[in-house]
């Protein structure tokens, strides 16, 4: 059970205890570049690189099964690697390590798109080619795998405060250095966070 493993995230760039850094799936999340949809390099191997020009910089998650579900006085869910009973199948799939900068890319050291309502964001993330599109539901993907590993409702006392604090728009990258470590650098509302190689889920 989670109850019985050790999860922490840096709040400095300080190595910290994540016992899920060896379970499937958490254990096979890995960042990319992604050039003509086809994976081209991943994190950690030579050619890969965080500004784009290897192409955009993905967050692949690995297939999955699930379970939710919950009591009079408990939500429950449920990981693994195989199926279950009762459990739903989700497809392997990548999300963009950045929000979308000019041109709808994912890279490092760009600001994101603003200014746009959603029919925008959907029309330019679809034109990108058949296999991309706007974020939708998996977006709770990435929330059950965090509730899983934290068990906590409150991402920001796990994971960090992220920018909530600061008037400035901060321009993408500021975890690069974390690597495929979740937290963040400084924990005073005014620098990004990262969740398994998805940066500022929620916060600029």
């Amino acid at each position: 059970e989670a109850t019985t493993l050790s999860a922490n995230a840096t709040k400095d760039g300080s190595v910290v205890e994540n016992d899920f850094d060896s379970i499937y799936p958490w254990s096979d999340i890995i960042t990319v570049n992604i050039l003509n949809n086809e994976v081209v390099a991943k994190y950690g191997d030579d050619a890969f690189t965080f500004d784009g020009s290897n192409g955009d910089v993905m967050t692949y998650i690995p297939p999955f099964y699930f379970k939710r579900w919950q009591d009079a006085s408990n939500e429950y869910v449920q990981i693994a690697k195989h199926h279950f009973a009762g459990s739903m199948h989700i497809d392997g799939f990548y999300i963009g390590r950045y929000t979308t900068s000019s041109g709808i890319v994912s890279k490092s050291g760009v600001t994101s798109e603003v200014n746009h309502n959603i029919s925008w964001f959907r029309t330019h993330s679809m034109a990108k080619g058949d296999d991309w599109s706007q974020l939708d539901w998996h977006y709770f993907v990435i929330q059950y795998l965090y509730l899983v590993e934290y068990a906590n409702g409150d991402s920001q006392s796990k994971l960090g405060n992220g920018v909530c604090g600061d008037s400035a728009q901060h321009s993408s990258g500021e975890c690069d250095s974390l690597g495929m470590r979740s937290g963040c650098l400084v924990n005073d509302s005014k620098h990004s966070v990262i969740y398994r190689g998805v940066e500022n889920w929620f916060g600029n």
